[in-house]
């Protein structure tokens, strides 16, 4: 709640991209519970391998769906997928870890 309560202060972003960012924050908070009371991603992974598990997830969730596309073109290169207007660059890092761990990285 606190994300949203900040997001709605910014002067520039719309109701309507509010509600899209909210979408999708809800959405990809509902797979990192159930990543963590579930397992979804119980071995190592390769940027690729997760990009296309957490697609697939994204992809179940009807809000979501088709509108998520991959490797659109940013201005700063090619980011791993785009719900909208919003840009989802997904990370896997395995320094310092017993087991890869991952991170998103969600810019508008």
């Amino acid at each position: 709640m606190e994300i949203g309560d900040e997001a709605r202060q910014l002067p520039a972003i719309t109701d309507n991209e509010l509600s899209e960012f909210l979408e999708l924050l809800s959405c990809v908070g509902a797979i990192a519970g159930r990543s963590l009371q579930d397992n979804l991603f119980p071995k190592k992974y390769s940027e690729s391998e997760f990009q296309a598990e957490f697609k697939g997830l994204l992809r179940n969730y009807p809000e979501i769906g088709s509108t998520l596309e991959e490797h659109p073109r940013a201005a700063r290169g090619i980011t791993d997928l785009s719900f909208k207007r919003f840009r989802i660059e997904l990370k896997v890092e395995s320094e310092g870890l017993d087991r890869k761990s991952t991170r998103l990285n969600s810019s508008h």
